[in-house]
């Protein structure tokens, strides 16, 4: 979610190599997340894409994850803090976002229950889950992506129009 300011007011419109990319990311402001202009500017951004996406016939199919930075691990210790912040304070800065996102019209599935894994491959970190927490994201995106037919979805029979057997006319 990196939003920085330009010297210039509108993008380039032309193919940018990956040292072109660093160096203009670099030329621009770092806005820190969370702050009122971090918000304003990335919400402008995400109403952009949103626009975009429903253009395309993809927002409905579009689902966001919202799960909380994991507060405590497995042994209930704190997790560590990561790109300076705990993850309450994390949690708390991510929800007008995540309230944006819905704002516009996109599936939010919040998951709280996080907890952190010491055991994780990458190491602990308050976005590094246990297990059980990777299952309930796996499910949330199956359930969005495949839904179960309801029984009041299925069309109605038709309607008997009378039949040619018994009919003496």
């Amino acid at each position: 979610m990196r939003v920085s300011r330009r010297q210039y007011p509108h993008p380039q419109h032309r193919s940018l190599s990956v040292p072109e990319l660093v160096e203009a990311c670099e030329a621009g402001e770092i806005l820190a997340f969370g702050s009122d202009e971090h918000f304003a500017r990335w919400c402008g951004a995400a109403t952009m894409f949103a626009d975009a996406l429903d253009v395309l016939g993809l927002k409905a199919k579009t689902i966001v994850i919202a799960a909380d930075w994991a507060v405590l691990d497995t042994a209930g210790n704190p997790t560590p803090w990561s790109m300076g912040v705990r993850a309450k304070e994390a949690n708390t800065r991510y929800a007008p976002y995540y309230q944006h996102l819905e704002s516009l019209g996109f599936t939010v599935v919040r998951i709280t229950d996080t907890v952190g894994d010491p055991e994780h491959k990458w190491g602990l970190a308050a976005f590094h889950f246990v297990p059980e927490v990777y299952e309930t994201i796996l499910a949330a995106v199956e359930d969005f992506a495949w839904p179960e037919p309801s029984v009041n979805t299925l069309p109605e029979p038709a309607a008997d129009q009378g039949s040619s057997e018994g009919d003496a006319t």
